[in-house]
């Protein structure tokens, strides 16, 4: 199943109406023809030759037989908990969120809180850029029934899935929690400076750089059986901090990672039960950067190479993909 097109071919799924969602580079987002899809900015895909960098290509999920309807809407930090409100009883929520806007960080911070957040499978990711680029361009996604690239806001297609067809989303973490220290933090937020290890107070970074801890490593959570990382993006010893790529919640028991010797082919084995491509699917830019995913194939699993995904939560370092049948 192709993925990967040139602009031309893009314009023309648009045209036919068989776009659902687009990730590429602003320049040839800005490009594309309005219509009933969303996008955001990415450089980075495992499309069909495997990992690929590119701002010339973009990524493309087609619509499929089983989805009747889509409704498209954008969302700031001050009405994103009324998302749930506009699902379909029978579908499926893709949502793209700008990295490093205010949305992005409220939507993360306060997800649990949203009445109704989990009465359908709610899935998507965090729109990035070229890691070169990042002092000079913000992440964007796009409104495809309006042709604007936002920086601040949240853009989500509502699907709607014919009756008879069951929409599932799940999750791939290679990830788990080793045997040793227990971690938990007295704020919820991106950031901390202080933690209890094992109930002792102690400066969170100190404790990192003291104890040789691998920072590709994330911190894991276990929510209900679902293991969850917290990416971390900084550790600061002068300052004292530590900045991570999603919110720590308070009060939630966390631990290192496990390490992992062969990503592409422990992740391989985790996907050999997905015998049939899912229509969407997302994977973290740092498990692309650390198990050096470019080149490389990954099973069935195709998408776009994001700064942060979404299923409910915002997670790191994790798979997720969307099927119906």
């Amino acid at each position: 199943m192709q993925t990967i097109f040139t602009l031309q071919e893009t314009i023309d799924l648009i045209n036919q109406d068989k776009a659902l969602m687009i990730a590429g580079d602003e320049k040839l987002l800005e490009k594309l023809p309005t219509g009933n899809w969303i996008g955001g900015t990415t450089a980075y895909f495992i499309g069909d030759e495997g990992g690929t960098i590119s701002k010339s290509k973009l990524f493309v999920v087609t619509r499929t037989d089983d989805i009747e309807a889509i409704t498209v809407e954008e969302f700031d930090s001050t009405n994103i908990q009324e998302f749930p409100a506009n699902g379909y009883s029978n579908g499926v929520t893709l949502m793209i969120i700008p990295a490093f806007s205010d949305i992005h960080q409220n939507y993360a911070k306060n997800v649990m809180e949203i009445d109704g957040v989990f009465d359908r499978p709610v899935a998507g990711w965090v729109s990035g850029i070229h890691l070169d680029e990042l002092d000079v361009k913000s992440p964007k996604v796009i409104n495809g029934k309006t042709g604007e690239l936002l920086n601040d806001k949240a853009i989500v297609a509502q699907l709607k899935v014919k009756d008879g067809i069951t929409p599932t989303m799940d999750i791939v973490n290679l990830f788990k929690q080793n045997e040793g220290d227990t971690i938990t933090f007295g704020k919820t937020g991106f950031s901390g400076d202080v933690a209890l290890v094992n109930g002792k107070k102690v400066i969170f970074s100190e404790y990192l750089t003291e104890n040789n801890i691998d920072s590709q490593l994330p911190l894991v959570a276990d929510f209900n059986g679902a293991m969850i990382n917290v990416s971390f993006q900084e550790v600061n010893n002068d300052k004292g901090y530590v900045n991570f790529y999603a919110p720590v919640f308070e009060g939630i028991e966390y631990r290192i990672a496990e390490p992992i010797s062969n990503y592409v082919e422990e992740f391989n084995t985790e996907v050999t039960d997905i015998k049939e491509a899912p229509f969407m699917s997302v994977n973290c830019i740092l498990n692309f950067l650390y198990a050096e995913l470019d080149g490389k194939q990954t099973g069935e699993i195709k998408g776009p190479i994001t700064f942060g995904e979404i299923a409910y939560l915002l997670l790191n370092q994790t798979m997720v993909h969307v099927s119906a049948k």
